[in-house]
């Protein structure tokens, strides 16, 4: 899954070796990512009446 592969990768980043800049936009990009997954799980998981 390459989600995981994009979180993996940003766990292993070194904060002293980024910018501040750099470090905010990467963190704006890793919550966009982890609400667009949680939006995605719970449709997944969500069950409408209409469709039974």
């Amino acid at each position: 899954m390459r989600e995981h592969y994009f979180l993996t990768m940003l766990q292993s980043l070194s904060c002293d070796s980024i910018d501040k800049y750099t470090q905010t936009m990467i963190c704006l990009e890793t919550t966009v990512l982890c609400h667009l997954l949680n939006n995605a799980s719970r449709q997944l998981t969500h069950t409408d009446f209409t469709s039974i």
